[in-house]
């Protein structure tokens, strides 16, 4: 019975929120754009080039895995009020992503490019979009 109030649960958190999680709970896909997202990254930090070649390399639930784009990774971006985003103030944990996203409420890589040596992050502990040199090491979450 407890088990069976507790999957129901979940199923209606995650109905709520618009996402569908993984048998394992190690993707969550987004039902508002149809993109699978990882839940929880690897805690590591990448220099541009190696944070494309890891979501590429990742064999987490079947492979399939790339480096999300800038609007991608911005289109997480949840909780922010009229008055913008707070640091550490988003309703995830302090992080400005969906409840079902973890990992630590920094900065992580996109695939876009900005110029020849620069690249867009998003950074989730203020819900806003920036740019890094290629050869700064950042975090990685993987999509497909």
């Amino acid at each position: 019975m407890r088990a069976t109030m507790t999957a129901a649960l979940l199923l209606a958190m995650v109905l709520a929120f618009g996402g569908t999680a993984s048998a394992q709970g190690k993707t969550w896909k987004d039902e508002k754009t149809g993109l699978t997202w990882q839940v929880t990254p690897t805690g590591e930090r990448f220099k541009w080039e190696q944070a494309k070649a890891h979501c590429s390399g990742l064999s987490l639930d079947g492979g399939g895995w790339r480096l999300p784009t800038k609007e991608e990774l911005a289109s997480l971006i949840r909780g922010c009020k009229d008055d913008g985003c707070k640091s550490f103030k988003g309703p995830a944990n302090g992080c400005y992503w969906p409840d079902e996203i973890k990992g630590k409420c920094k900065a992580y890589w996109s695939s876009s490019a900005k110029g020849p040596k620069g690249a867009w992050f998003v950074t989730f502990a203020r819900g806003d979009v920036g740019s890094n040199g290629v050869n700064y090491d950042d975090r990685v979450r993987c999509v497909r």
